[in-house]
């Protein structure tokens, strides 16, 4: 605490997808890479639209292919944060899904630094809730948080934390897989929206 007073600066804990980003293991994403200027929600010529795909990242990871879009002013916006704050990652994704986010945020680690949390990081039993305690065990009283779900947030709590910004869920591949989520099986759609746009 006495290093974030000195440099006038809070905690902000930022969840990962749906809040910066949307992941998808479904195949059918590749549509998305595979279209053309004029008709962006059609498949069209094997080229890519710089302009329309900025933002989308295929990703290997343990044997798997995901397919990331950063949600539209993610760069600028944490640039902006990091003069106010000292920027976390808490995510319920494994953790070598964090520290390959964290590779394609913040390749040079001027952001985040190590300060990565996810679910391999606790005991069985805790991967469908968030705590606070298990990043600051001693005072989160200077911590803000940013999360697309506040019922994650809400273990031991009778009431909503005051200190939790509820961000609208982005979602950019409508309608497949989440990453985490093998359920369903409706048309690929492409849309979603910017982060400076999203209500608390």
């Amino acid at each position: 605490a006495r290093y974030l007073l000195d440099r006038r600066l809070l905690s902000l804990v930022l969840d990962l997808d749906h809040t910066l980003l949307h992941a998808t293991d479904d195949p059918r994403a590749k549509a998305a890479l595979m279209m053309d200027d004029q008709s962006p929600k059609t498949p069209g010529t094997p080229m890519l639209s710089p302009a329309y795909h900025k933002g989308i990242h295929p990703l290997a990871l343990d044997g798997q292919s995901f397919f990331v879009k950063l949600r539209p002013g993610l760069g600028n916006f944490l640039r902006r944060m990091k003069n106010k704050f000292e920027l976390h990652i808490y995510t319920m994704g494994t953790r070598s899904y964090a520290d390959s986010i964290a590779a394609i945020i913040d390749p040079e680690r001027k952001l985040f630094g190590e300060r990565l949390t996810s679910r391999d990081d606790f005991e069985e039993g805790s991967l469908n809730q968030k705590n606070l305690r298990r990043v600051f065990p001693c005072d989160d009283t200077m911590v803000l948080i940013v999360d697309d779900r506040e019922d994650v947030w809400l273990e031991d709590r009778s009431s909503k934390m005051p200190n939790l910004i509820k961000a609208r869920p982005y979602h950019f591949f409508k309608g497949l897989h989440e990453a985490y989520d093998r359920t369903s099986k409706a048309p690929i759609e492409i849309g979603g929206g910017s982060l400076a746009k999203k209500q608390a």
